[in-house]
């Protein structure tokens, strides 16, 4: 409405055009017998059933009693000559709207789940009043100087006990970005789940600073609304994790049955898995988990730390590769430096305890080494002994077969038969103690001896 900054309706002075909607414009004013700031919502249309909604708005308002929702100061008509003006006096918030403050950046999940309540606690009073919003939207909350979100704009408001409605059969109210799928099926009136539906878009907005669904074309968007899945919001902003992203996707539900039962249910889930994803992801310096430790912060990755190579003790308390600068300082208190100095002891007893075991078993196999040579030592001076036992015995039998004229001529010396054995025994001794020197030399004395025998044998003969 032009032309209107400067004027006065009663007692407020409009002073600037802060907000325009399709039924009324906000101004900025100020009332002249508080001496405050004030909003005045004055009402814009030559529509008789827009101005039965506006009435009914500054009725609805105030009515409420509650701490998010946008109190009622005042409301009226002004006349003038031909010119007749109905108006809300509420009060200015100078936060502005969170459609504002989404244009800045998007919320952190800290600062939406704080909106969140604030808009829920308002959104689960009116419903258990048996009202329903049917027009949540970012333009609609509103924050103060200290950051609060309340929680405005009842003009579309139908309570769910009304016989009849404002609007004629086939309309939808509400803004297309925001309404429930179920809505635009015939003969399905509003309900609480539609407000739940609205509220999980204005979250999407608020965690990704953009709508679930977009569309030039108002067709388009209403069709992508009943048929289409909302993107992960993940795939948006990385910081978001399985947990906040399932909460979000739950209340884009295209059934209203499988959304959640309220707001403050809602709310919640969405409060704790943020609290859930703050506990995994939250470092601090000082903290066991800050040196030596990285968390990874990606969606549908390993949650658990990967711990880092510790360094070695003689380095501990330098610099290293993977963290060039020096450590933060802690505080000495006893628990602290217990921790500290566990985890620097840590990787100095793994290594002499691997550097022990391998001179046990260096030891062990040098002495098993040892025996073994000994035991061949051993077995090869058994073996020249039994060799010189051997020639022994055979000179004595040579000496003993001396040529006897009295003995008869068929007769051949026993000796022969003896030296075979003992070589055989010999040979056979050799070769299971693979000593293949000895058993080369006693063959040859073996040959030796049956040489003789046979020379003996001739003479004899």
């Amino acid at each position: 409405m032009p032309g209107l900054e400067g004027k006065t309706l009663n007692r407020y002075t409009l002073q600037q055009l802060v907000g325009k909607g399709g039924m009324a414009d906000v101004y900025k004013g100020y009332d002249t017998q508080s001496g405050r700031s004030v909003a005045v919502k004055v009402f814009k249309r030559e529509d008789e059933d827009m101005l039965r909604r506006f009435i009914r708005e500054a009725r609805l308002m105030a009515t409420f009693r509650n701490e998010h929702l946008v109190p009622i100061y005042d409301a009226g008509q002004y006349q003038a000559e031909y010119d007749t003006r109905y108006y809300i006096v509420m009060p200015f918030m100078e936060g502005g709207t969170l459609r504002a403050r989404i244009r800045q950046s998007p919320l952190s999940l800290t600062e939406a789940c704080h909106a969140l309540k604030d808009i829920a606690d308002a959104l689960d009073y009116i419903h258990q009043k048996g009202i329903i919003h049917r027009d949540i939207k970012a333009s609609n909350v509103l924050l103060d100087a200290h950051g609060r979100y309340y929680l405005s704009d009842f003009g579309v408001a139908r309570i769910s006990s009304d016989a009849t409605q404002l609007t004629t059969t086939g309309n939808v109210l509400g803004t297309v970005d925001y309404i429930a799928p179920e809505l635009f099926e015939d003969n399905h009136r509003a309900d609480a789940r539609s407000d739940l539906y609205s509220l999980g878009v204005l979250l999407f907005e608020m965690v990704t600073g953009q709508l679930p669904f977009s569309a030039e074309n108002q067709l388009v968007l209403v069709t992508m609304h009943m048929h289409m899945q909302p993107p992960s919001p993940g795939s948006i902003v990385q910081n978001i994790s399985p947990q906040v992203e399932r909460v979000i996707l739950k209340a884009l539900e295209k059934k209203p049955e499988s959304r959640y039962s309220s707001s403050v249910e809602f709310a919640e889930a969405f409060c704790q898995a943020v609290a859930r994803t703050g506990k995994n992801t939250g470092m601090k310096k000082g903290d066991a988990s800050f040196n030596g430790t990285r968390i990874v912060d990606k969606p549908g990755s390993d949650p658990h730390p990967l711990v880092q190579p510790p360094l070695s003790p003689s380095v501990s308390g330098g610099l290293s590769a993977s963290n060039p600068s020096p450590l933060p300082a802690v505080s000495p208190s006893h628990s602290t430096l217990r921790d500290s100095n566990a985890s620097r002891s840590a990787p100095g007893s793994a290594r002499p305890k691997v550097a022990r075991h391998r001179t046990r078993v260096t030891i062990v196999v040098s002495f098993a080494v040892l025996l073994l040579l000994i035991s061949l030592i051993m077995l090869f001076f058994i073996t020249q002994t039994n060799s010189g036992n051997t020639l022994l015995g055979t000179n004595a039998n040579q000496t003993q077969t001396t040529p006897n004229p009295h003995t008869s001529p068929t007769l051949k010396p026993t000796a022969t038969p003896n030296l075979t054995a003992t070589a055989q025994a010999l040979a056979a001794a050799t070769a299971t103690a693979h000593a293949q020197a000895t058993a080369t030399a006693i063959a040859h004395v073996t040959a030796t001896a049956q040489a003789q025998a046979r020379a003996t044998a001739g003479v004899i003969q």
